[in-house]
């Protein structure tokens, strides 16, 4: 059985389970160099069919992530997805939770499986049936078929989608039993998105933001009203008006002051939510996704709570992942940890000389690029690392990345201006599983998530002194654990950074120029590069270095 997943909102993406086995999947905005794109992911779909080798008419059911989440109109005319105003959304975010509540959603459910079918079938899937899978059950699906417990706590907590934004289940033998639903009027559920658009700033750099303020007293007070538990879930809230109320207020205050007030507020409420309904169902193995879980330092605060025993979060953690979890939901695929998350497009040596050659880049081929790349970062260049598939989720890990010396401050500054990011964006830092635990803590109950970097722990002292690079001005990480069965080329090059500088971490930022998505093909990286400042490009076996580039 091959079955195509499809998410077709937000952050669009596809993925295939071919018998089982998730064996593909990649975001749109990787395709289409659009961020967080919301085009229909015809490019995703084509690009997961390569990976498996498949074609349209060998697939056997189609299923879409999320029913009415997408209003029918917009799919009907996706075209006027650039004209929705903020207003609109408002409106239809209560739209949405009355259906939910009334049970009508259906009705949009069928109008949405008539428009899509038609428009499928258009694109060559000749034989398959179409359906679709509710938003917050592909999203928990996903994040509970993509560990090993069987026995989970699953809570998602999204933006809204098809009428819900927080969710808890129990998982169990690879069923999921829903414990609690709040519709989209929950305030916390818009509310990351409010902050972020009143400081004009992604929502998924709020966490990054927040390392550099401090929480006026007044502001988090108000904040944590807004947002805070009230019974089994949290505050409500009606239709926001613009502009908003609670965000005019904070504009006295700092950018980064607001946004520790915000992380803080919805830290501590996040956290009262999941120990509330981890002692309901007396079971601390947690599981989470939905988009506030793409914030690391919300994700890392679990950890600090005695009866969460393990913590899971899923990698594609926004509505990405709804592709995944659709067609894992129809497959009804036994749990399976993903070791590797490049599930995206693969390139060979010859791509990557063929889009030198295009680019008129002068190359040296090497041996070992691993072992270059250590001896590039030791010796104080910055480094853009491309090698292996397209990995899921919002950050990158070791086969798109730069890298350089997690010692040195005012490199950490020069590598951030080459890529175009604000100053205080998070560094991340890759290092061994052997280092990690005693790097950060609490990590030996995460450890699934300290592989895919979606946790940001406090560093211990000796580390974040060694590395200060890497460390934000809250102390906090954002740690990539590097498994050597999973990532041996990452493992080889930590392994000779040691030899050569002494350095146990590198850091690391994702391949990507200024606000565009990160790189998926050799075009995409020598574009980004060319438009950087880094220094030296590691194309596959290919070595691209800016001092050999004529200006």
């Amino acid at each position: 059985m091959i079955i195509l997943g499809v998410a077709d909102g937000p952050d669009a993406s596809a993925a295939l389970v071919v018998n089982g086995t998730l064996v593909a999947s990649v975001a749109q905005e990787r395709i289409d160099r659009e961020r967080h794109s919301r085009a229909f992911p015809s490019g995703a779909i084509d690009a997961v069919l390569d990976v498996a080798g498949l074609r349209a008419r060998d697939v056997d059911r189609v299923v879409f992530g999320g029913t009415s989440s997408h209003a029918s109109v917009l799919r009907a005319r996706p075209d006027l997805r650039e004209r929705v105003t903020p207003r609109w959304r408002e409106a239809y975010r209560g739209y949405q939770a009355a259906l939910r509540a009334s049970g009508l959603y259906m009705v949009e459910r069928d109008i949405a499986r008539k428009l899509l079918t038609p428009k499928m079938r258009a694109l060559g899937f000749e034989k398959a049936d179409v359906d679709l899978y509710e938003h917050d059950r592909a999203h928990a699906t996903a994040a509970y078929r993509c560990q090993d417990r069987s026995d989970a706590l699953v809570i998602t907590l999204d933006t809204p989608g098809d009428g819900a934004a927080v969710t808890v289940s129990l998982g169990r033998h690879l069923h999921l039993e829903r414990l609690f639903l709040q519709t989209s009027l929950a305030a916390i559920s818009a509310f990351p998105g409010r902050v972020a658009r009143a400081l004009g700033v992604d929502p998924l750099h709020l966490a990054a933001l927040a390392a550099t303020g401090s929480p006026p007293a007044a502001l988090l007070d108000a904040f944590t009203r807004e947002v805070g538990l009230v019974g089994d879930g949290f505050a409500a809230k009606g239709l926001v008006r613009d502009p908003d109320p609670l965000l005019a207020s904070a504009s006295r205050h700092s950018p980064g002051d607001v946004a520790a007030a915000a992380q803080v507020a919805m830290e501590e409420a996040v956290a009262a939510f999941v120990r509330h309904h981890v002692a309901r169902a007396r079971l601390g193995h947690v599981v989470v996704a939905g988009e506030l879980f793409a914030n690391p330092r919300l994700a890392a605060r679990l950890l600090a709570e005695p009866t969460v025993e393990t913590l899971s979060v899923f990698p594609a953690m926004t509505d990405e992942g709804l592709a995944i979890g659709a067609a894992l939901g129809v497959a009804g695929t036994a749990m399976h940890h993903l070791p590797d998350i490049g599930l995206g497009p693969r390139y060979t040596d010859t791509h990557c000389y063929k889009a030198l050659s295009v680019a008129s880049l002068p190359r040296d081929k090497v041996d070992d690029p691993e072992r270059t790349a250590a001896a590039l970062v030791a010796a104080g260049r910055t480094v853009a690392r491309f090698d292996g598939g397209v990995e899921i989720g919002p950050r990158a890990l070791g086969n798109r990345t730069v890298l350089f010396r997690a010692d040195d401050v005012a490199l950490r500054s020069r590598a951030l201006a080459a890529l175009a990011r604000p100053a205080y964006a998070a560094v991340g830092c890759a290092l061994l599983e052997a280092d990690a635990h005693a790097a950060f803590s609490g990590l030996e109950r995460a450890e699934s998530s300290a592989h895919a970097r979606t946790l940001a722990p406090r560093a211990a002292a000796a580390f974040a002194q060694a590395h200060p690079g890497a460390i934000q001005p809250d102390g906090t990480g954002l740690p990539y654990v590097v498994a050597r069965d999973a990532a041996p080329g990452m493992a080889t090059l930590l392994d000779e950074l040691a030899r050569l500088s002494g350095q146990r971490a590198v850091a690391q930022l994702d391949f990507a120029h200024a606000k565009e998505p990160i790189v998926a093909s050799p075009g995409d990286a020598i574009r980004a590069w060319r438009s950087s400042g880094v220094d030296a490009l590691l194309l596959g076996n290919y070595l691209v270095e800016r001092s050999a580039v004529a200006t």
